[in-house]
């Protein structure tokens, strides 16, 4: 009598990214894949722009996983005013690829896709990362 062959078990089909990612990284979305609640429910809508400037929040392991298909961002703003007191302002850098200090928009933390992401323009180096945490740990104490 023949052995039942085992039936293979499927995997998560990995998600085809345009450029690899990491964490801590600065990178170009489409603006339409990021969303500001706020301002797209003003009369007119926000400013739209072709690209919008985020932040790659999730680790490296969630950046590497093909189970995973969506990392964490936060958006960043060249409009250093108003300020929440949620917002960090980091400085640009040679290293971190901005064009100009940045406001760091923690209320607007969000899933993208991994396929998403457009272009690299740099990383953030470890003063600037301990920063970041801090503050999203300021954000999400209680």
């Amino acid at each position: 009598m023949n052995e039942p062959v085992p039936l293979p078990i499927p995997t998560a089909k990995p998600i085809i990214k345009k450029i690899k990612l990491v964490a801590g990284g600065v990178y170009l979305l489409r603006d339409k894949a990021v969303r500001i609640p706020d301002g797209d429910k003003k009369a007119g809508g926000r400013t739209a722009h072709e690209f919008r400037v985020v932040l790659l929040l999730s680790n490296q392991t969630i950046c590497n996983s093909i189970a995973c298909p969506v990392v964490s961002i936060v958006p960043l703003s060249s409009k250093l005013t108003p300020r929440a007191e949620t917002d960090l302002i980091i400085g640009r850098t040679s290293k971190n690829g901005l064009d100009k200090d940045s406001r760091v928009m923690f209320g607007y933390i969000q899933p993208v896709m991994k396929d998403e992401f457009e272009r690299h323009l740099g990383e953030l180096d470890e003063a600037q990362w301990d920063q970041i945490m801090g503050k999203i740990v300021w954000n999400f104490d209680r």
